[in-house]
């Protein structure tokens, strides 16, 4: 019998990061103050390519403030960086505002960054 892959569920998405010691259902909880370790925004460097945030102001999973704080911190390591917070938004999931809109923002940005094209602007 062949073996089969299995796609991880959403709620396993925390192993795609570096993993604390302790496995818990709450690794979060586990991890404690050291998930500052593990944090994206201590991790910039100039070499940091152009980056775009897109973030719900409701997010109930990941602070506003983390992508604050990465902008802030990409901003003065001298890399482009954009931060848009989306009214309403939560993380992801069904409940996205506007997503037309976005995928035109990605794209433009794409094409900015990657492509070096310049975008119309609305």
């Amino acid at each position: 019998m062949a073996a089969t892959a299995k796609t991880p569920s959403v709620s396993a998405g925390w192993r795609f990061w570096p993993r604390p010691s302790v496995r818990t259902p709450e690794p979060r909880k586990a991890v404690g103050n050291s998930a500052n370790r593990f944090s994206p925004a201590r991790h910039i460097t100039a070499k940091l390519p152009p980056t775009l945030i897109l973030h719900g102001d409701e997010d109930k999973l990941v602070p506003l403030q983390q992508s604050q704080l990465f902008v802030q911190r990409a901003a003065a390591a001298g890399v482009m960086v954009k931060l848009v917070v989306k009214a309403g938004a939560g993380h992801g999931g069904k409940v996205w505002p506007n997503v037309e809109e976005d995928r035109t923002t990605m794209a433009d940005w794409f094409d900015l960054y990657l492509r070096g094209k310049d975008t119309p602007k609305p």
